[in-house]
């Protein structure tokens, strides 16, 4: 029995193919982490991150509190003031940090945030007018 017809190689282009794959990857991966390192990552890249710790940690949380929605929330709720995102991302990030979580739907940890825009708004000496219903 000849031996070299029991083992079968890719063909060159297969093996390079493969090649350029790994090296690809690896780089995508460097350029992340360089990113991340100088502040200057996006929000594809912080989805990106957070993916892939969740997975490392076997965690994977089903729900999460977002500025977006909390702002939009605060914004049918409250007249505009130029620090309400400031606001809304802080509340968020508090609540993010804090909560705990025993069944409780995101709105509950959104009515939280939006409790938290007051008082922040409070400590910076305004006071936020709910909008008036017509």
């Amino acid at each position: 029995m000849d031996i070299g017809k029991l083992i079968v190689l890719p063909s060159r282009p297969a093996l390079l193919d493969n090649l350029i794959r790994a090296i690809g990857d690896h780089a995508d991966r460097a350029l992340l982490a360089w990113r991340f390192f100088r502040k200057t990552w996006s929000k594809d890249d912080a989805w990106h991150i957070a993916r892939e710790a969740y997975t490392a940690m076997g965690a994977f949380p089903l729900e999460s509190i977002d500025v977006e929605r909390v702002l939009s929330d605060a914004r049918e709720i409250y007249e505009n003031h130029p620090d309400l995102p400031v606001w809304a991302h802080d509340a968020c990030e508090r609540v993010y940090g804090k909560w705990s979580s025993d069944g409780d739907l995101a709105s509950s940890a959104r009515d939280w945030a939006l409790n938290l825009i007051v008082e922040y708004a409070q400590e910076d000496g305004v006071v936020l007018k709910e909008i008036a219903e017509d």
